[in-house]
């Protein structure tokens, strides 16, 4: 029978003990510390100007999809050697596709810091981020699994395709809640998605095992998205390490924001941001934000993370029946990652 989790994702005592990630990494911790030397030999070793933007980059990320993958692979007892290559080059993939991200939506903070493009210059910054995605294929290739790259490859092919659709939405276009949810998962689900896959793949583990652990990534990377989103509504600047309302005043319009307007909000405070050529300026977004979180669309977004967290937990619960079980400080770590995921934005 697979396990319920029935947590509340509202409860301030969860929330206050779920605040650091790094207590869910313990059972992986020396392999995440191998992950974290291959990245920044990386950068020691590029030539420069390069090594300098690749530091810069690299150095304090979560790495929580690295942990992802350490955590699935210790469930499956796979090869630590492995799973520590395909955490770094997942890890050296998702750092590219911030680098782009930044250039393409003129993002000037990430993680509290100048991004690259801002303290170098855009064309240092596309071509870092083409070395990044170009060495992360290095990484897969180099394991010598043809379904590996076939993964990896669809996996980027995805993500660019999330970028290109919410580009062309522009600054102020309004996508429904399907638009919305397809877009997130293509952008951030799927990078989730495709490193659970290969990790199921390098762990030599049973097709149905490996379909299960790429859902568990997949319904993970829904719930992160949604958490981030809110937080943008939410969070505290100092933790998010860029300016609160930075979606809005890019003209981003958010799962908040879509269903705000979704139970009829009209008000013109949000209207006049989302708009088309809207009014972003930091008091227009303040106000907008003010509004939003009082309408109970923070609490809505909330539970539609919740529900992807849940579903996430059920895959997990379902594991044993297919002969997995692994080691109890694995699972709970799991479990504790899942909801540290869905509660984040509250």
């Amino acid at each position: 029978m697979a396990e319920r989790h029935d947590a509340k994702p509202h409860d301030p005592s969860d929330i206050a003990r779920l605040q650091d990630l790094t207590g869910f990494f313990t059972p992986i911790r020396v392999l995440l510390d191998e992950v974290e030397r291959i990245l920044l030999e990386q950068a020691a070793d590029a030539p420069a100007p390069l090594d300098g933007m690749l530091h810069h980059v690299i150095a304090g990320g979560k790495r929580m999809r690295p942990a992802i993958i350490l955590l699935i692979g210790a469930l499956l007892s796979g090869d630590a050697s492995l799973l520590t290559r395909i955490a770094a080059a997942v890890e050296v993939l998702h750092v590219a596709t911030l680098i782009h991200d930044d250039v393409v939506d003129d993002t000037s903070m990430r993680r509290g810091r100048d991004t690259v493009h801002v303290r170098w210059s855009v064309r240092d910054a596309v071509l870092a981020g083409d070395y990044l995605l170009a060495d992360a294929a290095r990484r897969i290739a180099a394991i010598g699994d043809t379904s590996l790259m076939g993964v990896f490859a669809d996996t980027l092919t995805t993500v660019c395709i999330g970028q290109i659709r919410e580009v062309q939405i522009g600054p102020g276009g309004i996508r429904g809640l399907d638009a919305y949810r397809r877009d997130i998962e293509a952008k951030t689900a799927s990078l989730i998605a495709g490193a659970c896959e290969m990790t199921g793949i390098v762990c030599n583990a049973p097709d149905e095992v490996v379909r299960q652990v790429r859902e568990f990534g997949r319904q993970l990377g829904m719930a992160f998205q949604i958490a981030d989103d809110m937080l943008d509504f939410i969070g505290e600047e100092a933790c998010l390490g860029k300016p609160r309302g930075s979606d809005l005043r890019q003209g981003l319009v958010t799962l908040p924001v879509l269903l705000y307007l979704e139970n009829g909000g009209m008000s013109r405070h949000v209207l006049d941001v989302v708009e088309v050529g809207g009014n972003r300026s930091a008091a227009a977004v303040a106000r907008a934000i003010d509004v939003i979180c009082s309408s109970g669309a923070i609490d809505a977004a909330a539970a539609e993370a919740h529900r992807h967290a849940q579903q996430a937990l059920s895959v997990l619960g379902g594991l044993p029946a297919l002969g997995v079980r692994g080691p109890a400080a694995v699972r709970a770590a799991l479990h504790g990652l899942v909801a540290y995921t869905a509660l984040r934005g509250r």
